[in-house]
């Protein structure tokens, strides 16, 4: 990957739910303009509903087509959790780093 230094990074925390979804799909967008990489932080990413989940998933396929590479600095359990459940694990790159952890919960 690229250095650090010169990657892109999106920040994701808090409580992730279809209500900023608008907001988050122009940041993602943006944030794909003109990179090689970009690096996602979502250690504080406290709870994700599928509706984010999804954005996120079809974030990863825009970016494939568009060659940029993207990596996570760090996924909260509640993230990695919420994936699992319905089956983006794989999408989202988070397999990897995935820790099981009770009370994690997604939201439909």
């Amino acid at each position: 990957m690229a250095d650090d230094l010169e990657t892109p990074q999106v920040e994701l925390k808090g409580s992730l739910d279809i209500s900023g979804v608008i907001e988050l799909q122009s940041n993602l967008r943006q944030s794909l303009q003109g990179q090689r990489a970009i690096l996602i932080e979502a250690t504080h990413v406290e709870r994700a509903d599928t509706a984010v989940l999804q954005l996120l998933c079809a974030f990863f396929r825009e970016a494939e087509e568009q060659s940029v590479e993207i990596d996570w600095s760090g996924a909260s359990d509640a993230l990695c959790s919420a994936a699992r459940q319905i089956g983006l694990e794989e999408c989202l790159s988070l397999a990897s780093t995935s820790r099981s952890r009770p009370g994690n919960e997604v939201d439909s």
